[in-house]
């Protein structure tokens, strides 16, 4: 049964499920057995760059897992978090320290950026890339949603939405936990970042993910459909 809701945050048409997506995993090279309540992913159609957004805790990285078969080491996800732990002053005993680390954040967005082009140019290696991310770098989001609609990807924008209180929860979890105020400042960004972002974007996805188990729901929308086919 489909349910037609107007949220507030985001004010274009979303379409929610009314039971839980199947999880994705990843296709093996070889012919493997389906596991139970899991679809294999398969190679993309066309070649697309999926610019995730939300807080942390969100469950990102499980998106990622189910959605693409990916977890955060594979090449095809780009995560500025993922480069910073080979800065020379990363200490793995005090892993947010290099963030104060003047020129850190930018050495390793350098690098983020250098795969992403290094991902553009090879089709063959790469026909899904997904950005991992809060999606609150707006300026930076936008250039690389235009650089990969000029590759010729199709650019996805998926926002996975939690409430605070669940971020809250599954931050205290983490070995790196991000402090309450952090938090809140990402909540009051990451909806206004998303509404600056989704006009740059072929598809854009809202995941409310509040549960451990299952996704709520798995909205989707095209705010500009007359984009390209």
């Amino acid at each position: 049964m489909l349910v037609v809701l107007l949220p507030a945050a985001l004010p274009s048409l979303v379409v929610r499920t009314a039971s839980p997506v199947a999880p994705f995993c990843a296709r093996s090279p070889a012919p493997a057995p389906r596991a139970s309540g899991c679809v294999l992913a398969e190679r993309p159609r066309r070649r697309e760059a999926i610019f995730l957004a939300g807080l942390p805790g969100s469950g990102k990285t499980r998106v990622i897992k189910q959605r693409f078969g990916f977890t955060r080491d594979d090449a095809s996800v780009l995560d500025l978090d993922k480069e910073i732990v080979h800065h020379p002053n990363y200490d793995p005993e005090s892993m947010a320290a290099v963030y104060d680390v003047p020129g850190a954040y930018e050495w390793a967005d350098e690098r983020v950026e250098r795969a992403f082009r290094a991902a553009l140019a090879d089709p063959d290696a790469f026909p899904r890339i997904v950005l991992d991310g809060t999606g609150t770098k707006v300026k930076r989001r936008l250039d690389r949603m235009a650089a990969a609609r000029e590759a010729g990807l199709w650019v996805k924008l998926l926002y996975v939405r939690v409430k605070l209180k669940t971020a809250l929860r599954r931050n205290g979890k983490r070995r790196r936990q991000v402090p309450l105020e952090t938090l809140q400042l990402y909540q009051r960004l990451v909806d206004a970042a998303v509404a600056a972002e989704k006009g740059a974007a072929d598809e854009v996805e809202v995941l409310d993910n509040d549960t451990d188990r299952a996704f709520t729901g798995v909205p989707s929308l095209r705010p500009n459909p007359n984009k390209r086919p």
